[in-house]
């Protein structure tokens, strides 16, 4: 299908007895059979070469603190491995610790970015579990990411998968909501959300949510009347994003996911409905993906 040029893995912590933790965390890549990637994400920036395993390990986050409600996103250029999307065997991510640290992830995400576009990989929602530890008495030292099935542009979706990720800039945090709307040529509301989180949106954080739609829906009769994707501020806490992906989704265990809207490259500032708040803007609008 295509080379994934960038690696994106997205979590997000839910119970507070298990949801913060200080490990290094690391995303096993497994290509037919043999891992070939270890990504770390720890503490400091760092890019270790592991003489013993040849692995390379990328942290691009300066910190991996994982806390209860809240989530972060995080990517590797992974281009120089030669993965292809077509080269995914089950269990082809695993989500591991390094350290006794228990935690458990609620959900994980695992997208590729290539030539094309954005191709959703690997989804565990609502995880039951199991704890990551490296002290066996209390849980396991990694778990699968579950796969996502291909998806074409007239595959049939009833959900979307909205990641939003908050800059790292002091005054990027926000607790206002915001509304996630699908309109028309026309600007009709075709969809409409409002996502109110129920912990602040801090700097570096990333959230994830599941939003049903009013009806079953495609890629293709979106695009047919010419829809677009806003995300508009509803509060006067201005908040500045530098990740907005959805994704539509269908029910299941290893559901198909269609790319919809995304910018992983946000420098647009912040919305807010306060005029005289950060940049003014009150709102974001995405193309679909094609």
């Amino acid at each position: 299908m295509a080379v994934i040029n960038r690696l994106f893995l997205s979590v997000f912590s839910g119970d507070p007895k298990w949801a913060s933790t200080k490990n290094r965390m690391y995303l096993v890549v497994n290509n037919r059979g043999v891992d070939e990637q270890f990504l770390a994400f720890a503490t400091d920036r760092t890019r270790i070469t592991d003489p013993g395993l040849g692995h390379l390990f990328v942290c691009i986050h300066t910190e991996s603190d994982l806390r209860s409600r809240q989530g972060k996103t995080y990517q590797w250029d992974i281009a120089e491995a030669g993965i292809d999307t077509d080269d995914l065997i089950n269990e082809y991510f695993r989500l591991g610790t390094t350290g006794s640290d228990a935690w458990i992830p609620r959900h994980a995400f695992v997208w590729g970015e290539t030539d094309e576009g954005p191709v959703p990989l690997a989804l565990t929602l609502d995880a039951p579990g199991p704890v990551l530890s490296t002290d066996f008495g209390e849980g396991v030292p990694s778990m699968p990411i579950g796969l996502v099935r291909p998806s074409f542009s007239d595959t049939p979706f009833d959900r979307l998968l909205l990641v939003a990720g908050t800059g790292g800039a002091d005054d990027s945090e926000s607790d206002s909501p915001f509304d996630v709307l699908i309109l028309d040529s026309n600007d009709d509301v075709v969809e409409s959300f409002r996502v109110a989180p129920d912990a602040k949106r801090h700097g570096g954080r990333s959230l994830i949510q599941v939003l049903d739609l009013s009806q079953t829906r495609t890629r293709n009769q979106l695009t047919r009347v010419g829809a677009r994707v806003v995300v508009r501020a509803a509060g006067n806490d201005w908040w500045h994003p530098n990740l907005l992906a959805v994704f539509g989704m269908a029910g299941g265990t290893q559901p198909p996911m269609v790319p919809l809207a995304y910018d992983a490259n946000m420098s647009r500032g912040g919305i807010s409905t306060d005029p005289n708040d950060g940049t003014g803007a009150a709102e974001f609008q995405l193309q679909l993906v094609s």
